[in-house]
């Protein structure tokens, strides 16, 4: 185990639980090796407080410009945004003077990787999906080392020598959770990220009728639950955004689990070893949802539903289809191969060998 003791260590992102989680299994194990961390970005406290409560540290909220990949008048104000957080970023790097910034990309963490650069920091960034974000790409030239999920041929050529395979790094805890075979009652876990999916949640509203014989987990995202609670019953239980203790509980009762296709939700899934039905987000940035998708099915370990196909019936068929127990059993092997289960321990000897 790589000692910490005395470091200080800056977590860089937000603005998704995408972002959030993998931070939060990092700074668990820095402050575990004797590390103090603080987490720095654009975190939305009362959004993602359920998330970032956990680590009990220090929350350094900061701005953020967000560019869009569409037109958007917002997108003329993301500079000066990105301008502010720079100097924001700049004024707390210097209070809190950190050996290193570990990042995990996104609009929100790129003003802190620029500061950080900027006060001479070594910078060490993490990149999930199979397409480099922006936040990333901008960033390659600014930081040490890149730790990825895996190396495919859309990642620039020229930093090759930088980039680090390592997985996702998620908490240890989903690895308990993998069990030889499906519960006798038969329970589906839904959730469209931390942010909530529109049009999974309406499907599942209208598909409950022909999932009577299942139990359904709903997670609907912030602010929703009252739309659905009408609905709550034995069988149908209805959540908000809920903490990452409480969703390894759900999940630890799920037998199969409905999903976007965001890589770190499905690391999670996959550490888990269960059978998933992955819905990709259609405008998520350079299709990196559906990418990562294509790849997971190729394994074995996903069905892939469109969201332009995602109807009642398709939904039932493919529920139907992985709970025959062969099927089941044959998809949760494949799924629990994909991910890296050393990840963060790999990530924590990359920060190691950058602050050396």
């Amino acid at each position: 185990m790589k000692n910490f003791l005395g470091k200080r260590i800056v977590l860089a992102g937000g603005g998704s639980g995408g972002h959030i989680t993998p931070l939060l299994a990092v700074g668990h194990a820095l402050k575990q090796r004797g590390s103090k961390v603080v987490l720095m970005g654009s975190f939305g406290r009362g959004r993602f407080g359920l998330l970032t409560e956990e680590l009990g540290d220090p929350i350094i909220d900061i701005p953020a410009g967000k560019f869009r990949r569409y037109f958007s008048w917002q997108n003329l104000l993301s500079p000066i945004s990105v301008f502010w957080g720079i100097v924001a970023a700049g004024r707390e790097l210097r209070r809190w003077k950190p050996d290193l910034v570990f990042a995990k990309g996104g609009y929100a963490s790129f003003p802190v990787i620029v500061a950080a650069h900027r006060l001479g920091i070594p910078v060490v960034i993490h990149e999930s999906d199979a397409h480099m974000g922006l936040a990333n790409r901008w960033s390659l030239r600014l930081a040490k080392r890149v730790c990825v999920n895996f190396l495919p041929a859309t990642f620039p050529v020229a930093y090759q020598s930088k980039l680090v395979v390592t997985g996702i790094p998620i908490n240890e805890d989903f690895y308990k959770l993998r069990r030889q075979e499906q519960q006798a009652k038969r329970t589906i876990l839904v959730t469209g990220g931390s942010q909530g999916c529109e049009s999974i949640n309406q499907v599942i509203w209208a598909t409950q009728p022909f999932l009577a014989g299942y139990t359904i987990l709903h997670i609907v995202g912030p602010g929703q639950r009252n739309r659905f609670a009408e609905k709550a019953s034995a069988a149908y239980e209805v959540y908000d955004l809920v903490a990452p203790a409480k969703f390894r509980e759900l999940l630890d009762r799920a037998d199969v689990v409905i999903s976007r296709g965001g890589a770190t939700s499905y690391a999670e899934i996959a550490a888990a070893g269960r059978p998933a039905i992955i819905v990709p987000l259609s405008h998520a940035a350079n299709n990196h949802q559906l990418d990562n998708a294509w790849a997971w099915e190729a394994a074995g370990a996903i069905r892939l539903l469109l969201q332009s196909e995602l109807t009642s019936e398709k939904l039932v068929q493919a529920v139907e289809e992985i709970f025959e127990p062969k099927t089941w059993a044959n998809m949760a092997a494949a799924t629990a191969g994909l991910f890296e289960p050393r990840a963060t321990e790999k990530i924590i000897e990359v920060i190691s060998e950058v602050m050396q």
